[in-house]
């Protein structure tokens, strides 16, 4: 659970650097803004393929958002 957290603190840390509401990058990337927000709170996963979409619309390396995961 604590890495879901960071995960989506450092997705809404980005979200907010390109000023982006969470309606607005839910829409770029295709999916909920309900569901986006429970990624950033934690709640939710994302799948590969939308971390690839977020990383993509705000313009980041994918690993970014990888880098405080225990995995690596």
């Amino acid at each position: 659970m604590e890495d879901s957290v960071q995960l989506g603190k450092t997705i809404s840390q980005f979200r907010r650097m390109e000023k982006f509401t969470i309606t607005q990058l839910a829409e770029k990337i295709g999916i909920s803004s309900s569901m986006l927000s429970q990624i950033e709170r934690g709640i939710s996963n994302p799948s590969i393929n939308t971390l690839r979409m977020l990383a993509e619309t705000l313009q980041i390396p994918l690993y970014r958002f990888l880098l405080h995961l225990k995995i690596l």
